[in-house]
């Protein structure tokens, strides 16, 4: 036994060394995994489309004060061209907002489309403000503020601003039901980042009860939205 001591005396560094270095190397591969996971599904997912759909909703705040501001201007200048350009500062929408792919992604880890689904009837409602914006509104003002049309009465001038008025003063109020779809997403957010979930445990994350809570939620929004449409 003794003529093993020496021999263990010069082994015990390597395994030693060996062991930290299996142990480092599982700790870093965790860690990369975790790092992958994190982007793949927190930064790259629901953090991107809680983000687009904020931003979105911004834009619809911007053109409604915009559009406030014109309409004020249009009351009391029948003839104007800053009408005429004002009318082309509005924030358009970008078809690639819908974020497809973050959506898959998302599909995949909650198992169920519908904040998909949501994101399409905002996308829906943003389009549709914006073309009241950019086109409607534009047109029936335009032709009044070109210079084409310096004799219109001022009967068919008040009939046109309160025709728009009335249709623009709700739109800010009315992009308000759609800000809890950021709300639930951002839950849904802060359960994903509590934990370190590896490629084995990522199917699990929708078997979580609180999970599956925020999809019910999401899903009754969905048909209140639909209905208010």
């Amino acid at each position: 036994m003794d003529n093993w001591i020496p021999v263990i005396q010069i082994l015990s560094p390597f395994v030693i060394a060996v062991v930290a270095y299996f142990f480092a190397s599982k700790q870093y591969y965790n860690q990369k995994s975790y790092d992958e996971i994190k982007r793949r599904y927190l930064d790259e997912s629901i953090d991107s489309i809680a983000s687009t759909i904020e931003n979105s909703l911004g834009n619809i705040s911007a053109n409604w004060v915009s559009a406030l501001q014109i309409t004020k201007s249009f009351k009391y200048l029948k003839h104007s061209q800053k009408l005429n350009s004002a009318t082309n500062y509005y924030c358009p929408y970008n078809t690639k907002d819908l974020r497809i792919i973050a959506h898959d992604r998302l599909m995949a880890l909650i198992g169920d489309n519908i904040f998909f689904e949501l994101h399409q009837i905002q996308s829906a409602f943003e389009i549709n403000k914006y073309n009241l914006l950019s086109d409607d509104f534009h047109v029936a003002i335009t032709k009044y503020c070109d210079g084409s049309l310096c004799d219109i009465s001022d009967e068919k001038h008040s009939e046109t601003h309160k025709t728009y008025s009335e249709l623009i003063e709700p739109i800010q109020r009315d992009s308000y039901a759609y800000y809890p779809i950021v709300k639930l997403l951002n839950k849904l957010s802060f359960i994903f980042e509590r934990e370190k979930y590896s490629y084995s445990q990522i199917d699990s994350f929708k078997d979580r009860a609180d999970v599956k809570s925020i999809i019910n939620e999401a899903k009754t929004l969905y048909e209140k939205l639909e209905e208010n449409d």
